[in-house]
Parts: structure tokens; C-alpha cells; sequence
């Protein structure tokens, strides 16, 4: 698979579960670099730098399980009915909102009416200060639309709405999976797969710390050096492993305990709409990943969307609540 390819399936991680690629990038500091990866796209490409083979089918049966591994018996799970997930959770702060409405000001108010101030924290009070009934009709009418009254409190009900429904997209599967994981209990790894995620692990940061280090972006020699010592780069190579493997493990239990199922054509439609690009064929996914793992990421998916599905949306709650009230 190529990098290209890597970080087009990477852009689309909102739906896809981040897995080595996104992993090592965040442990080499790179996700913060968003305009950088621009660069890297065209610097790996027009170098034609192909990335060491990994194997993610390896150990895995043909169903997407892990071989000679007994989930049943290693793994434990919370009842999944006590997920304690809500979507009021991620509803934004006023400091959230009030950042964001400065933000907003700063953007549409011409230069030569924006207030004088240098200071950041003196910046955002005098935005604020210019948020009024006539400036929300005159700047933000077209958003507000016909669902909100064109007014400062209107606007910021426009904007908690926004925030906390870009906060649930962007943070629902992250709480899920800490939660599966918390209340989890896990007996012993499978070592082989373990063994085997690992060498992916520090296949793919070995591969993303050269192409930055060719930019100009690292200045240590090696991979090595960057994590302080050659041991202490497999000992994080390992931990990430088991980290992701861990992960895994809760999912696949989960799946079974929910009673779902994933055929092959869940799996090719799984990954056709996250990771299938121009240059990126499903016949490249296929050999890249190989059909076992397609199936292990598709059970993972189908998990989180179950889980996903369990949690009431803000108009969801408002509806109950209006039947309660009847």
C-alpha cells in the first residue's frame, strides 16, 4: 500500500478505527502536522519509497479471529446494556463556545473594524463584546436559517448544537473503546499476534520517521535515537502492540456477545467506503491486508455502530422527554 494511499484511508479516520498507521504517526508527533502531510505525500511518491511488507493477516483465521486463541475463556466484558455514554456528554464548555465565537467574529468582521487589541486574552473579550443581535443578522443570518432566531442567543444555541455534534462524531468511539477496555478483564495475550503487531508497529514508524527525517524535520540519525535507545524503541513498539491487540480482543468479544455477524461483502463494503481510493483498488486492499483482517476490522466496525446506536441524540432525549410529559 502505498503512503499516498495510507493517508488518503488516514483522512477518513472519523470512520475507520485508527489502527498501526495512525498509531505510529501519533507517537512520532506527526498528526499535529496536517499541512506537512501534504508534503510528505508528494515527497514519498515522486521518491518512490515502498514500505516494507507487513503481514495483518497473519495469525488470523478466515472468520477474522485470532488462531488458537479462545476469546471465551481470556476475555471478559461489561454488560454492554451499562454503557454510560450519553451525548450530552460531549456538549462543549462555554469557554469552548465563547473561543469559537471569537474565532467566527475575527473571520467575517473587516479588518479595518476589528478591535485594536494584541493580547489574546483581551482579543476574544472585545469580539465578544461585538456580538450583538444586528452584527449576528448581518454576519451569520445564512447559518442560523430559519431554526434558530437570528440573535446572540440564537447564535450560540447554533453553535453549542454544532460543537457538541462535531464532539460526538470526532470522540463516541474513543470513549466507547476506553470503557470496553476499562471494564475488561484480559487474561493472557496471544503472543504470536502480539509478536506479529509489533514488527508492523516499528515497520511502519521506522518508515514515516525517514520520510520526515529526509524533509528536514528530524535531526536525530535513526529511529533509534529519536526513542532514546534502540530497546527502549522495541519496548514501545511492544506496548503499542499489545495496546492494539487489547483493543482488538474486547471488540471481537463484544461482537460475539451482541450476536452480530460479518460476511466477506460486509467486509469488501466496509473497506471499499473507508480505505478505496483511485490509486488504491480493492484488489490492492486485498493484498495489502488480506481477506482475514478485512474481516476482523468489519466485526470491529460493526461493534462500535451497535454501541453507537445505543446512545440517544440530543433530539432523541428531547423527544422522550416531551412523551414523558403527555
Amino acid at each position: 500500500m502505498s503512503i499516498e494511499s495510507r493517508l488518503a484511508a488516514k483522512k477518513r479516520s472519523a470512520k475507520a478505527r485508527s489502527k498501526a498507521r495512525a498509531k505510529a504517526a501519533f507517537d512520532l508527533g506527526l498528526i499535529i502536522l496536517i499541512p506537512v502531510a501534504v508534503l510528505v505525500i508528494v515527497f514519498l511518491v515522486m521518491n518512490h519509497i515502498k514500505s516494507k511488507v507487513n503481514d495483518y493477516s497473519k495469525y488470523l483465521t478466515s472468520e477474522g479471529n485470532i488462531k488458537d486463541y479462545d476469546i471465551s475463556k481470556e476475555v471478559t466484558i461489561p454488560d454492554l446494556s451499562t454503557l454510560p455514554v450519553k451525548y450530552d456528554d460531549f456538549k462543549p464548555t462555554d469557554a469552548t463556545i465563547n473561543s469559537r465565537i471569537a474565532m467566527e467574529l475575527k473571520s467575517v468582521i473587516p479588518e479595518a473594524e476589528r478591535p485594536d487589541v494584541k493580547e489574546e486574552s483581551e482579543a476574544e473579550a472585545a469580539y465578544l463584546a461585538m456580538l450583538t443581535d444586528e452584527n449576528v443578522e448581518k454576519y451569520f443570518a445564512e447559518k442560523l436559517g430559519d431554526k434558530y432566531a437570528h440573535t446572540v442567543d440564537g447564535y450560540r444555541a447554533y453553535l453549542t448544537e454544532y460543537l457538541q455534534h462535531n464532539s460526538y462524531h470526532n470522540g463516541v468511539e474513543g470513549k466507547i473503546s476506553n470503557w470496553l477496555l476499562e471494564q475488561s478483564k484480559i487474561g493472557e495475550l496471544p503472543s504470536k499476534y502480539v509478536k506479529n503487531w509489533t514488527q508492523i508497529m516499528s515497520n511502519v514508524t521506522t518508515e514515516q520517521f525517514e520520510a520526515y527525517k529526509k524533509m528536514g524535520l528530524y535531526t536525530q540519525a535513526n529511529v533509534y535515537e529519536y526513542y532514546g535507545s534502540k530497546k527502549a524503541f522495541k519496548e514501545e513498539m511492544k506496548k503499542s502492540a499489545e495496546s492494539n491487540v487489547k483493543q482488538e480482543l474486547v471488540l471481537l468479544a463484544a461482537f460475539d456477545k451482541l450476536g452480530l455477524t460479518c460476511t466477506k461483502e460486509d467486509a469488501e463494503a466496509y473497506f471499499k467506503d473507508n480505505y478505496e481510493t483511485e490509486s488504491f483498488t480493492m484488489e490492492d486492499i486485498k493484498k495489502e491486508y488480506g481477506e482475514p483482517y478485512m474481516m476482523l476490522e468489519c466485526k470491529c466496525y460493526k461493534v462500535m455502530e451497535a454501541l453507537k446506536a445505543t446512545i440517544h441524540t440530543e433530539e432523541e432525549e428531547d423527544h422522550e422527554d416531551e412523551q414523558k410529559t403527555e
